[in-house]
């Protein structure tokens, strides 16, 4: 799947990707993404994958695919 880093907080080490195939936003914490998170920035395109925790749906395995 694919979607676009919607808000990050470096502080928080958390953010949101906004998944056009469902048009929602999904929660994403830093220890989910693979390799560099150096660019980790808003409108990043991201392929991740759909995952669960305690609240619900969320991204893992996210790879960087372009930076904007």
């Amino acid at each position: 799947m694919q979607g676009r880093i919607k808000m990050f907080s470096e502080e928080k080490k958390f953010g949101f990707i906004f998944y056009q195939g469902q048009n929602q936003d999904l929660f994403f914490h830093i220890s989910n993404v693979l390799g560099s998170t150096q660019q980790i920035k808003v409108g990043t395109l991201v392929d991740f994958e759909l995952g669960t925790n305690a609240q619900g749906k969320c991204a893992t395995k996210i790879s960087i695919l372009t930076t904007e």
